[in-house]
């Protein structure tokens, strides 16, 4: 018998945020050649694409209003953002057409520069 331990990545989702573990596995084989066939080890399964969550027009406009006047009257806003673990403070500092990206000064972070797809909240501190 003829043991041999392999790591399988594990893949999952916890409210948009993905984190990738490694899993110990272990399979027995009779043979020593068994074991050095590089078929006989299961592979891991295809990773699975997270998709960004859909929205439709109104939630879009209403975003882009939030942000709007974050940017006339300095208020501070709480974002949420796709792939990201942790909410960013900070006000829009500025609206970048070209790149499609929103410019928010925070506090600790400094200057973040992210794609206006990605903000899936922005709410008043109020």
């Amino acid at each position: 018998m003829v043991f041999v331990l392999y790591k399988v990545p594990i893949i999952y989702d916890v409210k948009y945020c993905i984190e990738i573990r490694t899993l110990v596995c272990y399979t027995l084989f009779t043979t020593i050649e068994e074991a050095l066939d590089v078929n006989a080890i299961p592979k891991p399964s295809g990773k699975s694409k997270v998709s960004r969550p859909t929205r439709d027009e109104f939630d879009l406009q209403e975003l882009a209003e939030k942000l709007g006047q974050s940017l006339e009257g300095s208020t501070q806003l709480v974002f949420t953002i796709w792939k990201s673990s942790e909410t960013a403070q900070g006000t829009v500092t500025k609206m970048d057409t070209a790149t499609q990206r929103v410019h928010i000064q925070t506090r600790y972070e400094g200057l973040l520069k992210i794609p206006f797809i990605d903000i899936l909240k922005a709410e008043s501190l109020e």
